[in-house]
């Protein structure tokens, strides 16, 4: 008799394949659990309890499944459950715990014995259920609801060219030219500077009129510094 090969399937994800040795010990692990879905040829998928092998059928709690009902984690009952509901049942690993209250439920899910994607169940339910679809009943550390995003703002249009009055302000103030570069250093600054501030963005070159713009002047500061240096030996050599 050749050997029979099981993929497995839990939210979503699928495994495998794996021989029923392996699915033992994977059991044996805490692995899988009967609330999985197997497939041989991962077209047709049914619940792992029909290996009752593996899983032997207990009446024990409520919810018993048939071979041909297929367990899905992540399926919700067709009405969510309610806080409401007395005498609630658990699942921890292949084993059902309960009834206990819905105040005990939640004192669980506050030590972190039940985790949202739990599997719970009430009377009234259609099915086993994740926990975080029960009505009231709170996770610590559960994050609020998303947050519908902001509208982007505009964004600042990227200059196009660069102002020539900016580039010519630059090389002036460091040519100096005696001091006529400086002057024009300092004109073509100024109006480089009007320019880009006008354009909203579209032209750049504010670095560089601002550079020239101070080598100007500094170079017309020094120019004042010599006029004042002559005047003032101009001055003293008069009284002479």
């Amino acid at each position: 008799m050749s050997e029979r090969y099981w993929f497995i399937r839990s939210r979503g994800r699928v495994l495998g394949p794996f021989t029923t040795p392996q699915l033992e010990t994977m059991r044996a692990r805490g692995q899988f659990t009967q609330f999985y879905e197997i497939s041989e040829d991962r077209l047709n998928w049914e619940s792992a309890a029909t290996l009752t092998h593996l899983f032997p059928p207990s009446g024990a709690g409520p919810g018993a499944r048939t071979a041909s009902q297929a367990i899905s984690i992540d399926d919700a009952p067709a009405s969510a459950p309610s806080s409401q509901s007395d005498g609630w049942f658990f699942a921890v690993g292949d084993h059902r715990e309960g009834p206990i209250p819905f105040d005990e439920l939640q004192r669980k899910a506050s030590r972190g014995e039940i985790q949202p994607e739990t599997l719970v169940w009430s009377a009234g339910m259609a099915d086993w259920a994740p926990a975080r679809t029960v009505g009231g009943l709170n996770f610590p550390g559960a994050s609020p609801g998303p947050v519908a995003p902001s509208a982007p703002g505009p964004l600042a249009p990227h200059p196009t060219r660069t102002s020539g009055m900016a580039i010519a302000s630059m090389v002036l103030g460091i040519l100096w030219l005696y001091w006529i570069g400086s002057l024009l250093a300092v004109i073509f600054g100024r109006i480089a500077l009007t320019e880009i501030d006008r354009s909203r963005g579209t032209v750049g070159g504010r670095g560089m009129a601002v550079t020239g713009l101070v080598l100007g002047t500094i170079g017309l500061s020094m120019l004042a510094l010599v006029f004042l240096a002559f005047v003032l030996e101009g001055a003293s050599g008069s009284r002479f």
